[in-house]
């Protein structure tokens, strides 16, 4: 009983956090939520704020926080059903419109105008005495420019609608889900790479990403998807060997971009031209360039691929190399380096590149990570391959 008081009490501690905070705690929590978290009423609502942001084509927009719920989520599932024709009792109306008041989440038109949780979620089956679907109230209409794996986009809802499903049954949260895996899988390119945004064509949108772990994420989750594991074990076994082929195209893709200097391969860049294969420079202080972050997050997924890909190892091994030779003496690597002579550079929004942080304008300075340790659990993890 000590130990069920104490989850129900962490549970209810981490809901009134993520509820009140910004985007970012989304992707960073979400993934981390307790398996009986997805049991509460207020991971049901969630779910429902998740599947009401689908976009038409199965993506997600990013910088979404969905735990901050918006006034009566409820009543837009009310007025999806409504629109579509659909016949809804007017007993279940009730006891919907009943469940949103009830929740006690209103959009606070305080000075930070943030949606507020007054206290706990109710039960369903106190309001209506059933135990309610989530009804999925797609109900926003967002631009399909909007649809992306930028900042952990739709990826993120994915593994939470399945996380759900596991927990509740609940078979809308598979179908949307299984739209979310299938819009990942038809905006692959031929050559394996993974835009930023699709179908959106414009700048920097259509540049195969490896920045912010954009491509890296799609094939860590088709992967888990390919081998059935839970909780991607109830997708269709086609789409299981559609992701499997998905994942090779990838690591070939992956391969194909690894950066060669005098014949020696390197690290990767943040983006690169979707039809060359070469590095591409992004927004105005996004020059091209290699860079250690996302190139560790890339060795650590070919790592996890070796044994079915072993052609990946020489590049592991060279990456590696690569990393050793360029830490900085304070431990750390810079967040770019020259393509020519591996230099650390520098840039602001002018679109210049500088090779002293100092130089570049005081926004950029402190608005942007120029320095990471990310590489150093590889080189403590990773011993030389003989």
């Amino acid at each position: 009983m000590k130990r069920l008081f104490c989850i129900l009490f962490c549970t209810f501690c981490a809901s009134l956090f993520l509820f009140s905070q910004d985007y970012k705690n989304w992707v960073r929590f979400a993934p981390r939520l307790p398996d009986a978290w997805f049991l509460t009423d207020s991971a049901r609502l969630v779910g429902a704020n998740v599947m009401a942001h689908q976009i038409e084509n199965g993506a997600w927009p990013k910088n979404v926080n969905f735990f901050r719920l918006p006034d009566s989520i409820v009543n837009i599932a009310i007025k999806r059903a409504q629109r579509q024709a659909c016949l809804i009792s007017a007993e279940r109306e009730q006891c919907l419109r009943q469940l949103a008041a009830n929740s006690q989440l209103s959009t606070s038109r305080l000075s930070e105008g943030r949606p507020k949780l007054a206290s706990g979620l109710p039960s369903d089956s106190d309001v209506c005495g059933e135990q309610p679907r989530i009804v999925n109230s797609q109900l926003s209409i967002v631009n399909l420019n909007e649809a992306t794996i930028d900042n952990g986009a739709t990826t993120t809802e994915i593994r939470f609608l399945m996380r759900l499903f596991a927990a509740t049954g609940d078979s809308l949260c598979l179908e949307s889900a299984l739209r979310g895996v299938r819009y990942l899988l038809s905006m692959q390119y031929d050559n394996g790479g993974f835009p930023q945004y699709f179908p959106r064509r414009d700048h920097y949108h259509a540049r195969i990403t490896f920045n912010d772990d954009a491509m890296v994420s799609v094939l860590r989750l088709l992967r888990e998807v390919s081998l059935r594991r839970a909780p991607y074990s109830p997708f269709p076994l086609e789409l299981s060997v559609e992701a499997a082929a998905a994942v090779d195209r990838g690591v070939a893709c992956i391969l194909a971009c690894q950066y060669v200097q005098d014949g020696v391969r390197t690290v990767w860049a943040q983006q690169y031209d979707e039809h060359t294969l070469q590095p591409a420079p992004a927004r105005s202080f996004e020059l091209a360039g290699l860079c250690s972050a996302e190139s560790a997050a890339i060795v650590e997924f070919l790592q996890t691929v070796s044994a079915d890909h072993p052609e990946v190892l020489p590049a592991i091994d060279d990456a590696i190399k690569w990393f050793r030779a360029h830490q900085l003496p304070d431990g750390r690597w810079a967040r770019f380096y020259t393509l020519e002579d591996n230099r650390p550079f520098f840039c602001g929004r002018d679109g210049v590149m500088r090779f002293s942080l100092e130089e570049i304008d005081e926004e950029r300075q402190k608005g942007y990570s120029w320095y990471n340790t990310r590489p150093a659990k590889l080189l403590r993890t990773s011993a030389p391959r003989p």
